[in-house]
């Protein structure tokens, strides 16, 4: 059950409190977090991700969670894969790729093959838009 939606300025708002989020004691549930770096234009950004609600949000720091996301991909329909070691930056080797139609592919490197394998597991199930 969804709880909570992202507005498109990125806040929350919550469902059961009709969005009346300054007495909202409905937090919204976070599948899983953790660092990934992500390529931003050209360049690689290290930044700390949150899977919520089937989407993909990137934060600069856990710290700026509440100042909203910089980055958001909406999973449900990507296709999960390991990427090729030529899509990833220089010494990385856990790398994953998030493909979809027509669309360029976002490429996300893991620190450990540990963090990779729950990344690549809560992700395929997100991309099916599968209830944890």
């Amino acid at each position: 059950v969804l709880d909570h939606a992202l507005e498109q300025n990125g806040k929350e708002k919550c469902l059961q409190c009709m969005g009346q989020d300054a007495k909202c004691k409905h937090p919204a549930e976070t599948v899983f977090a953790g660092y990934l770096t992500l390529q931003n234009n050209r360049s690689w950004k290290r930044r700390w991700c949150v899977l919520r609600d089937h989407a993909l949000l990137s934060f600069r720091e856990p710290g700026s969670v509440s100042q909203g996301p910089v980055g958001k991909v909406v999973i449900p329909g990507y296709v999960v894969d390991g990427a090729d070691a030529s899509d990833l930056p220089k010494g990385k080797r856990h790398g994953l790729k998030l493909s979809h139609n027509n669309m360029a592919p976002t490429i996300l490197v893991c620190d450990d093959l540990g963090s990779a394998d729950m990344w690549t597991s809560v992700l395929l199930k997100s991309s099916l838009a599968l209830d944890f």
